[in-house]
Formats: structure tokens, C-alpha cells, sequence
């Protein structure tokens, strides 16, 4: 079974810049804020690059997905890369959710899944 390990965002929705979040190693993990603080836009993005289309994801237009903040400087490509996720697909564990007693770091393998999307506006 795959952990999700870390999101990285660069100008996706509410995240200026880029913007790395690392979940830990736990096999539970809750995303807590206040509201308006991108809860719903990280789940978005973890959406996006597993492929969903804009459409689903709270914004009619793709150009809505990228953080344009006050001004817009030009017409250069506003994402660099829209976002990546990284999997932990760990081999020692078992279908229960247990990790097994042999759990050695050669057997994780890690895997790292990244969309691009260039907009211009």
C-alpha cells in the first residue's frame, strides 16, 4: 500500500511561490486550519496531478488553478511545475496497514508524480 510522503506546490490557487508540505511518516494524517487557510486547495492539488480535470476541482477554467496574486507582471508561462506529490510505496508493509519486522530502507521505493500545465494570460 502507497503513504503519500510530501505535496510540492508552485503557484497553485492560494499557494504563492513555492510551497513544500511533507506529511510525515505516519499512517494517519489530518489536514487542520482555519478557514481559508488552503485546506481544500491542497486536496485540489493532490487531485490535479493525479490527473482530475479543472473542471472538478472548484475552478471552471484551468487558468483559475494558478496563483496570480496582485499583478500579473506578463505573458510568461505562469507555472514552472504546477505541482508533485511523492508516494512512499513500502514493500515491508502488509495489507493490514502493519509495517512488517524486516523493514529494511533498501525495500521502499519511492515514487514521484508531477503534472505540468504552462497557461498563458
Amino acid at each position: 500500500m502507497g503513504r503519500l510522503l510530501g505535496l510540492e506546490l508552485y503557484n497553485f490557487k492560494s499557494y504563492r511561490g513555492l510551497s513544500s508540505i511533507g506529511f510525515g511518516t505516519s499512517h494517519f494524517t489530518s489536514i487542520i486550519g482555519p478557514n481559508g487557510s488552503g485546506k481544500s486547495n491542497m486536496m485540489d492539488a493532490i487531485s490535479f496531478v493525479l490527473g482530475i480535470r479543472s473542471s472538478h476541482l472548484r475552478s471552471s477554467r484551468l487558468k483559475d488553478l494558478i496563483y496570480r496574486g496582485r499583478i500579473m507582471k506578463s505573458n510568461i508561462a505562469a507555472s514552472r511545475n504546477a505541482d508533485a506529490i511523492k508516494v512512499n510505496d513500502d514493500a515491508n508493509e502488509s495489507a493490514d496497514g502493519m509495517d512488517r519486522d524486516d523493514n529494511d530502507e533498501e525495500d521502499l521505493m519511492l515514487w514521484q508524480f508531477m503534472r505540468n500545465q504552462t497557461v498563458k494570460f
